[in-house]
Order: structure tokens, then C-alpha cells, then sequence
């Protein structure tokens, strides 16, 4: 039985790096990764956190490359905390006798088999890695089992690396009446790339949203929503804010039916070549133009 005293903690949560990709099979954006990530780290050293939590996806595939490892390597061993952890869809790997790269690194504690149980200041933290949408069942009866062990703990936090359904309607992996969420006061999500923030009755469910962004929708995210890494406080109550960090390169979407419209299009001098993102539905002229 967990004793139940005033709980005290600070936490830095961060998901989906994706260290190692290569975007458009360019390797500046491979950088702009890497950057990223480790000036993300520079600012949670700052913060002074007492624990960091990774919601999945460190590397962008499961067989990283050799620089991938020594940026991630580097970054934690400036850290110099554990960080409690779930593998992600990217990283784990179904192949007999083959382990998640997560697995090279010692300061990373894996919650689905390492449950981080503070009993001076009531704090459980649980995970669970990630499973296809085949496996939902077991999941919510894990997930399930975990709640029930962790019930009398004044702060009960759950991590996962998965597309719920109430945040992704077409393509979830785990429905939303299949987890009991009163058995949790935080729901940690990555996988999902954009910040979301919800209740569902007591219980908060967030997704701090990938490092840094990838895609235009990302990029339409990070104006309302900003990107980076969150901040949870444990004190009397609970504080929950996001931490938005510089993005390297910026990203630019412009429209285009006509010539005229690509005449009229004119770019101010970047640090770094911006990423652009064109839509139209002009003819063939404009788009060999384009």
C-alpha cells in the first residue's frame, strides 16, 4: 500500500525525434533533426527537471544510422538523467531475436517492464509500448492491469505510443471505451504528431507532439499550437504547459493556378533554405514552370 504524503515533481516529457531521417532524401533536413533535438535537451537541462519521459519514437527506423546513435548518445549523456520510456511504432521491431535500438542505452528505463513507483511522493508511472490496431485487446487488458496496480498512488500517469480513436477517427489503434480512465490522472501519447490537449472527465490526456515538425499539417499545428516539448509539475496540483522551441528552417505554403501567380511570387532572404509547400490545379505550363 502506497503512502500517501504531498507530492513534489517536475518532469519534462518529449516524443517522436525521429533522429535519422531523411527528409526528401535530403541530408540538411537530416540535420535540422538533429539540431532540433539537441537544443531541445539544452533547454530541458535548464528546466531542471527531476524526471524526463520519451513517449516513443527516438529514431526513425529500427536500424538507425551510426550518426543517429552518437547524436542521441551524446544528448543524454549531457542530460545525465534516466528517462523512462516506450518503444514506438518506428523503433520496434517484430523480428525473431531482434531488439528495439532503445534498447543500446542505459539511461533509458523501459515502463512496460520497469514501472517508476515513488512511494514518498505518490507518484506511478506506467507504459506500455506500442502494438498494431490487431492487438487492441491485449492492450486495453494491459492497460487495464496496470491501472489496477497502481490505484492507490495520488498521481497515476499512463504512457503510450498510440493513435487513439477519439484523436484519429480513421485509423486508430485503440478505442476510446477501451480504457478506463478514471483509473489515471495523465495520459502521456505520442505517435500523433500535432499537440493535443484534452479531459476526458478528471483524467488529461496529452500529446506533446513530435520534436520537430515534418509535414505542412505539422507546420499548420506549430502556429496555433506551437512545437517542442511539455512541462509537467506535480506539487498540490497539477500544471501541465508547453515549452515551443525554435524550429530550424522554416516552412512556406503558397498557392499557385496561374503563371501569374508564379510571377508574383517573391521569398525575403532566409538563413536557411525554407521548405515550400505549392498547391493549385494550374495547367502543364504552370507546373513545368513550377
Amino acid at each position: 500500500l502506497c503512502i500517501k504524503g504531498d507530492p513534489s515533481m517536475k518532469i519534462a516529457v518529449f516524443t517522436d525525434p525521429h533522429l535519422g531521417y531523411v527528409q526528401y532524401g535530403n541530408y540538411e533536413r537530416e540535420e535540422d533533426f538533429y539540431n532540433t533535438f539537441n537544443n531541445m535537451i539544452d533547454e530541458i537541462i535548464k528546466e531542471d527537471v527531476d524526471l524526463v519521459i520519451n513517449a516513443g519514437d527516438i529514431f526513425d527506423k529500427p536500424t538507425p544510422s551510426a550518426r543517429s546513435i552518437y547524436v542521441f548518445k551524446s544528448c543524454m549523456e549531457r542530460l545525465a538523467k534516466p528517462v523512462l520510456s516506450v518503444i514506438g511504432n518506428h523503433t520496434i521491431t517484430k523480428r525473431k531475436n531482434f531488439l528495439s535500438p532503445d534498447y543500446l542505452f542505459d539511461n533509458l528505463v523501459f515502463l512496460q517492464d520497469n514501472p517508476y513507483l515513488d512511494e514518498e511522493n505518490s507518484i506511478a508511472i506506467v507504459g506500455c509500448n506500442y502494438v498494431t490496431a490487431i492487438e487492441h485487446e491485449a492492450l486495453s487488458d494491459q492497460i487495464k492491469l496496470l491501472g489496477n496496480k497502481i490505484k492507490n498512488y495520488n498521481t497515476r500517469i499512463l504512457v503510450l505510443h498510440q493513435a487513439l480513436q477519439e484523436d484519429f477517427p480513421l485509423a486508430f489503434e485503440l478505442g476510446e471505451n477501451e480504457i478506463d480512465y478514471t483509473m489515471f490522472d495523465i495520459i502521456i501519447v505520442g505517435h500523433l504528431h500535432n499537440r493535443i490537449s484534452r479531459r476526458v472527465g478528471d483524467c488529461r490526456i496529452i500529446y506533446p507532439g513530435s520534436v520537430t515538425r515534418s509535414s505542412i499539417a505539422e507546420a499548420r499545428d506549430e502556429k496555433k499550437n506551437g512545437k517542442g516539448y511539455t512541462i509537467i509539475n506535480i506539487d498540490k496540483e497539477v500544471e501541465i504547459h508547453n515549452v515551443n522551441i525554435q524550429m530550424p528552417r522554416d516552412f512556406l505554403e503558397v498557392t499557385v493556378n496561374t503563371e501569374d501567380d508564379i510571377d508574383k511570387l517573391q521569398f525575403s532572404d532566409f538563413e536557411k533554405k525554407p521548405v515550400l509547400f505549392i498547391n493549385g490545379s494550374g495547367s502543364d505550363i504552370v507546373g513545368n514552370r513550377i
